[in-house]
């Protein structure tokens, strides 16, 4: 489990470096099931961040943070598969 564990943390590094804001990836295979997603930190107010298997994730309209307007951050939600 930790080895599938770091993998999809390496793949989220190097996926981290190739989105666009705005931009999705999503990966399913028999075992993982991980989406991927930039956004700006200014997108992030007050918005509903549809995943996978109907997950969502709510950010409040009062969303702080101590980053800059134009930062961007990576919204990660993976399912493991246990065999």
């Amino acid at each position: 489990m930790s080895q599938t564990n770091e993998l999809i943390s390496l793949i989220t590094s190097s996926l981290h470096i190739h989105l666009n804001i705005g931009q999705n990836s999503i990966i399913n295979t028999s075992q993982v099931l991980m989406s991927l997603g930039t956004k700006s930190i200014e997108s992030l107010s007050n918005i509903l961040v549809q995943q996978v298997e109907n997950g969502q994730i709510q950010f409040p309209s009062n969303f702080n943070s101590n980053l800059t307007d134009s930062s961007r951050i990576s919204i990660r939600v993976s399912f493991l598969v246990s065999l």
